[in-house]
């Protein structure tokens, strides 16, 4: 029995790094309209869209050291956080010293990947702000 627990919170421990991964995503599209004031042929229009949402995508990515430092805080409170959770689940199984080895190490695997995801992107809001202000030097009215 406790060996078949131990296995499900490896399973557990998984779905929690897929979710932290997943969650942290970057922002995909702006949330702002943007409007021609120009003339901008249709073409035109889809060039500059491209264009500034990759610019502002670009505008969000973290410095090599930032992003390093959140992935290693992030690390951190995730082993003790997944190292505590795993201690109290090992001790109810009998096993706490491979609970709290499981949880540690899946609570730094998880951490680490939310801490370095957030050291490296950026919110919607900062991204619609950089697409927006991109979108206005192309001669475009934004909302």
């Amino acid at each position: 029995m406790r060996k078949n627990l131990l296995k499900k919170m490896g399973y557990v421990s998984s779905v929690i790094v897929l979710a932290t991964t997943f969650s942290c995503a970057a922002p995909s599209r702006p949330r702002v309209y943007s409007y021609p004031t120009q003339n901008q042929s249709y073409n035109q229009i889809v060039q500059d869209r491209i264009h500034c949402e990759e610019w502002a995508r670009m505008q969000g990515a973290g410095s090599g050291e930032e992003t390093a430092r959140k992935s290693v805080e992030g690390a951190t409170v995730g082993a003790v956080i997944g190292g505590l959770i795993g201690l109290g689940i090992g001790s109810l199984v009998g096993d706490a010293g491979i609970g709290a080895a499981i949880g540690a190490g899946s609570g730094a695997l998880a951490g680490g990947v939310g801490g370095a995801t957030a050291g490296s992107q950026m919110d919607q809001e900062d991204f619609d702000r950089a697409y927006g202000a991109c979108m206005k030097a192309k001669g475009y009215n934004v909302r």
